[in-house]
């Protein structure tokens, strides 16, 4: 087994308790976690910190997460972004994967999945660099 690469992982989602939650799964499979409670907060801590991974809401107050990522997209293109809603609407869905999200997980986030895609990013982040 490869030693993993401890991720460090933004949470952008305007409920606590959703940060609560995936904090401790995050904590739970040894990686960091960081908290921003609204579109232009997150992309404010994106410009100034390095992450691994973006685990971004939908419906958020002012710039939501849609606009997040385009704008993710502009300034830190490789940053894989995924989006969370509690909204399962094939239109946003698509959307998000063509504005080029990571994924796209529908509330309420299943341990197992969400295990398996940051074991995934995980993983990504420790292939050699071609």
């Amino acid at each position: 087994m490869t030693e993993s690469h401890t991720l460090n992982i933004l949470i952008v989602d305007d409920e606590k308790v959703m940060h609560t939650m995936l904090s401790a799964f995050i904590s739970e499979l040894g990686h960091q976690s960081h908290s921003a409670y609204n579109g232009a907060d997150a992309f404010q801590t994106i410009q100034d910190q390095s992450f691994d991974l973006v685990l971004t809401d939908v419906k958020m107050p002012g710039m939501d997460g849609l606009e997040l990522l385009e704008k993710i997209r502009k300034h830190t293109p490789d940053l894989p972004v995924v989006v969370i809603t509690g909204h399962g609407d094939p239109e946003m869905s698509d959307k998000a994967k063509v504005l080029g999200a990571h994924d796209f997980i529908i509330k309420p986030v299943g341990l197992r999945p969400f295990m398996e895609l940051v074991q995934e990013i995980s993983e990504q982040k420790n292939a050699p660099q071609e």
